[in-house]
């Protein structure tokens, strides 16, 4: 009997282990202690034991501390709710890290009572992996920054992402079911269809330029590519339309075209564009005339005022031009201060003149400017084409070379090109090529022409006067030189060296035993206005040890009238190094004796200009008795230059004038002669 039990026993067991082996799946019973009581061939295969070294194990026993605490407590919630419980738990089994989704149901003995529960697990990675992806492509799409539309067999709309929203103005809601061609810009949809028809059908790809008709009744260009997706059986499915969104980038390139081609300051043609269109004319056989103009004083103007008033002279000078020039005549911005204009149909050089003439009037017209009227005139250079040049370089750099020519001979004024014009540009170029290796090479240097006291007759000081002594060409005129360094802006290392040597001579002078006198040193407008000529001047003092009593410095009326409230202010910074200061070539500006009585200043210097027909002419006459009586108003010294008669020195003497230099008195010197030119007028002190 009792082997008979046994027997059905083990029976009942071998049929409920082949049950539990026949479920694929990880299954298992425990009792009410998480202690394994019964387990399948899948269970121990995951978990990598033998049958035998589970069965009567804990949870515990078989599993890491953090993973059995987790089923530790997904067990305890079934017997608490007395129900069954779902979850899903991590485990690290022999195929690697794998997710399952656990059931777990509550075995109930005779009682009625909990004994234990019952539990399959499915292992769930492969889902859970598809699912990853299908969020991180969902997120991809609804968060490209490229529009993106899904279409379907029959090309409509199935999904869109935001970014197509946004470009196209219309949501999903709306797009759903629609073909998406019917938002294409009318004027762009045949074309658009039938390279769709002929290349998607045929590639199963298309990619070109569309231009989409947004919402807001805006066309806006998009590039797009559609693919088409197929099925197993190579039947079309879907369609994948990648849009991206071009009107920044159509901007910036429109932006990009208009710096290669305008000016940006005056929105007029550049000089590349301006060549260009030249080029085009020649080419087209047409005649006609290339002028250009270049403004006299915009550096001043930047200085006086501001970088802001010459911007808005540029822009005034361009609509200026514009508001005289025919519709088929082209004004061009060659440079910082050049204008170019085209015409056609003028051969006659005296219409070309009047033309010109015309021209300059407008450019030197008043042109407020914070409570000031500032005139500009201008230069211009002509060339007749094809006449002076067959090519646009050749019309350009001779219409230069015209503008070159009318400069030296003034402002406003006004040249026709001429092939001497070339030859003369040419040694200007070599010129100014030497001038920037002189100041490297010590090919300058400065000669001294006395100052002459008319009550004492005596020297009591010295200006010093720049020469350049080209290896070449010998002596070169300032007049010729200094003109080029103040356009190339040489003029300001050049000026620092003058300033430097004079003060190191002048204390030489000194050293050797010579009683000491004043060198006046002339300073540039441009090294005035650098904003260092405080700090050039402190340190060729220290430098040279010069006492700053024997130094004046020597500026020009324009200058300190340019921009008075800012001069007053650096003056006073000069005066408190103990500098002398005075006005040069006064009379030939435009001082106001307001702003003159403010000034520092110790001496005022007659330009020669008054003083050499002041025998003769009683104008000249009138301003010298004029400028000496302000100057003696104001207690400031005068000095006259250019004195080259007896007849003149009388005058300035009878009228009080305390100081003359000149050839009547002394020729300018090198520094080496001037010791024996003084001894004839023994110095004093001034």
């Amino acid at each position: 009997m009792a082997q008979d039990m046994a027997a059905a026993f083990q029976s009942k067991e071998r049929e409920g282990r082949a049950l539990l082996d026949a479920i694929p799946d990880p299954a298992w019973l425990v009792d009410t202690d998480a202690r394994v009581l019964a387990t399948n061939a899948a269970f121990c295969r995951n978990i990598g034991l033998p049958m035998d070294a589970v069965v009567g194990k804990t949870t515990f026993d078989l599993f890491p501390p953090g993973t059995a605490a987790q089923l530790r407590e997904a067990q305890l919630r079934v017997y608490r709710d007395n129900a069954p419980v779902r979850d899903e738990v991590w485990f690290d089994t022999n195929a690697g890290r794998r997710l399952y989704e656990f059931l777990r149901v509550p075995v109930y003995g005779t009682d009625g009572k909990a004994r234990g529960l019952a539990g399959v697990a499915w292992d769930i990675t492969l889902r859970f992996e598809a699912e990853r992806r299908q969020r991180l492509v969902t997120q991809v799409f609804d968060n490209s920054t490229e529009g993106l539309l899904i279409l379907d067999a029959q090309a409509r709309v199935i999904l869109c992402n935001r970014a197509f929203e946004h470009t196209s103005g219309y949501g999903l809601a709306e797009l759903a079911g629609h073909d998406p061609g019917e938002l294409a810009a009318p004027q762009h949809l045949e074309s658009l269809l039938e390279r769709l028809r002929d290349e998607v059908t045929t590639q199963d790809n298309w990619r070109g330029e569309i231009w989409l008709h947004t919402r807001a009744g805006r066309d806006r260009p998009l590039w797009c590519n559609i693919n088409v997706v197929r099925d197993e059986q190579n039947h079309l499915q879907n369609f994948i339309v990648q849009t991206t969104d071009l009107t920044e980038r159509k901007a910036a390139e429109a932006r990009i075209k208009s710096l290669a081609t305008r000016d940006q300051m005056t929105g007029l043609p550049n000089r590349h564009d301006f060549g260009r269109v030249l080029g085009e004319w020649l080419g087209n056989g047409r005649r006609g005339t290339l002028l250009i103009f270049d403004l006299d004083n915009l550096g001043r103007i930047n200085d006086g005022f501001g970088h802001e008033a010459g911007d808005t002279l540029l822009r005034a000078t361009g609509t200026r031009l514009r508001h005289l020039l025919r519709d088929e005549d082209v004004l061009g911005r060659l440079g910082s201060d050049q204008f170019g204009v085209l015409t056609t149909g003028n051969s006659d050089t005296g219409a070309v003149e009047a033309i010109v003439r015309k021209l300059l009037d407008a450019i030197a017209q008043p042109l407020p400017i914070d409570g000031s009227e500032v005139v500009s005139t201008a230069c211009a250079g002509i060339c007749l084409f094809p006449g002076d040049g067959t090519d646009a370089a050749t019309l350009l750099r001779n219409a230069d070379a015209a503008m070159h020519s009318a400069k030296a001979a003034g402002p406003n004024q006004f040249r026709f090109f001429s092939h001497k014009m070339n030859r003369e540009m040419a040694e200007r170029l070599r010129l100014e090529s030497d001038l920037r290796a002189a100041l490297d090479r010590g090919e300058f240097l400065l000669h001294y022409q006395p100052q002459h006291d008319l009550e004492s007759h005596r020297v009591v000081g010295v200006e010093c006067l720049l020469r350049w002594r080209h290896p070449e060409l010998g002596v070169v005129p300032p007049g010729q030189f200094i003109p080029l360094a103040e356009e190339s802006g040489l003029i300001l290392p050049i000026g620092r060296w003058v300033l430097a040597e004079a003060c190191r001579q002048n204390r030489a002078w000194q050293d050797a035993g010579l009683p000491p006198w004043v060198v006046a040193v002339n300073i540039s407008a441009p090294q005035f206005h650098d904003g260092s000529i405080v700090e050039q001047v402190r340190e060729a003092l220290a430098v040279s040890g010069l006492d700053p009593r024997w130094l004046e410095l020597e500026i020009t009326e324009s200058v300190i009238m340019e921009e008075p409230e800012r001069v007053v202010t650096l003056l006073g910074q000069l005066k408190v190094l103990g500098v002398r200061l005075s006005i040069d070539d006064f009379g030939t500006g435009y001082s106001s004796l307001a702003y003159l009585k403010r000034f520092p200043l110790d001496k005022i210097k007659i330009d020669r200009s008054f003083v050499t027909d002041l025998e003769t002419n009683a104008n000249d006459a009138a301003i010298v008795r004029m400028v000496i009586g302000i100057a003696k108003d104001l207690e400031l010294k005068v000095i006259a230059e250019g004195v080259e008669t007896a007849g003149q020195r009388d005058f300035l003497h009878r009228h009080r004038c305390d100081q003359i230099q000149g050839f009547y008195l002394s020729r300018p010197a090198p520094a080496e002669s001037i010791p024996d030119t003084v001894a004839a007028f023994p110095p004093t002190q001034p």
